[in-house]
């Protein structure tokens, strides 16, 4: 464990799984304050359990497409942290079709768009003004070929 992030704060939106626990893992066990969040609280309780040892993590219920979810989970990380909220990492991701584009409902394509395209947008959109108003940070966007 290091103390290089000690005291800052950091939201991990898909931090209850896969790429985002990942991060989650990395980031607290370097000192951060992380929050995560998800759609599932299970998953996210699932999250803390894995997480428990490893730092300062806690977890919010957040939908990435609903912008007062992300409002709300961004203020909580900001909250939880005596640095504030340094460290944004927008992971949700993901597709409900995994297949060639030719056969995908545009409802699928839609919501697909929605988690990794708008639940970006709004996840820097709302992060940027903590960083700014600490003179800096970090924003770290994540596209795998799930989302694709």
């Amino acid at each position: 464990m290091s103390d290089v992030l000690d005291g800052q704060g950091a939201l991990v939106t898909g931090g209850g799984s896969g790429i985002g626990l990942a991060t989650a893992r990395r980031l607290a066990a370097d000192g951060a304050v992380v929050t995560i969040c998800g759609r599932s609280k299970e998953r996210l309780d699932a999250a803390l359990e894995d997480l428990r040892d490893v730092g300062d993590v806690r977890a919010v219920t957040a939908d990435v497409t609903v912008e007062d979810d992300v409002a709300s989970a961004v203020a909580a990380a900001a909250d939880a942290a005596p640095l504030g909220l340094t460290i944004a990492v927008a992971c949700a991701g993901g597709s409900s079709h995994m297949g060639p584009l030719v056969v995908t409902g545009i409802d699928e394509f839609r919501a697909t768009v929605e988690v990794n395209v708008v639940g970006t947008f709004l996840t820097i959109k709302h992060a940027a003004p903590h960083l700014v108003g600490h003179g800096g940070g970090s924003i770290v966007a994540v596209s795998s070929i799930a989302a694709a």
